[in-house]
């Protein structure tokens, strides 16, 4: 077959990667479906753009009984994905970096490298203030750097393989704390 066809290869093919990201922690049975999770953070990222989100201190808007439904749909969405990209919007390096290693664990996502604290291999302070970090799964790796906008959270854009695009946010920077049940 490799004559008649000089883009043939003799060696067996390449398994296909499964689509998906999960931490072993998590039990896929307990997850959502992929309609409710996107139904679910579609209307937290529209109630948030028109300002309409319960107050924090209220029944409901604590984080209490916001963040366990909706680190729940964060995560189905994961699974179902072939690639996700997560951009921060931290009030600082510190706590920037800590949402990252919290998001990339929670949802069992690959590590690779951390951009942006050094200059042609020489390490450098952090940015002071605000920073904004930028992660992609196809490689695990996240670009850090200063930021001067207003926002802070998460933005989580799954690609669920449909060719809709999708990204909710600014999702808590402590979503993967979880918060206890209502």
């Amino acid at each position: 077959a490799t004559a008649s066809n000089p883009f043939a290869s003799a060696a067996a093919p390449a398994a296909a990667a499964v689509a998906g990201f999960r931490a072993p922690s998590t039990d896929a049975a307990s997850l959502p479906t992929k309609a409710d999770a996107d139904r679910l953070l579609t209307r937290f990222d529209r109630d948030q753009r028109r300002g309409e989100l319960p107050d924090a201190s209220s029944p409901e808007g604590s984080p209490q009984c916001t963040h366990p439904p909706m680190r729940q749909s964060v995560r189905a969405l994961a699974a179902s994905s072939s690639r996700v990209m997560l951009g921060i919007c931290a009030p600082d390096a510190a706590g920037g970096l800590a949402a990252l290693k919290a998001w990339v664990t929670d949802l069992g996502l690959p590590r690779g490298k951390l951009h942006g604290m050094d200059i042609d291999g020489v390490e450098q302070p952090p940015p002071e203030g605000p920073v904004f970090l930028k992660y992609n799964s196809d490689s695990g790796d996240a670009f850090l750097s200063g930021y001067g906008g207003q926002f802070r959270g998460v933005l989580f854009t799954p690609e669920l393989g449909d060719g809709s695009f999708r990204q909710y946010g600014y999702l808590p920077l402590e979503l993967p704390a979880g918060g206890e049940k209502c």
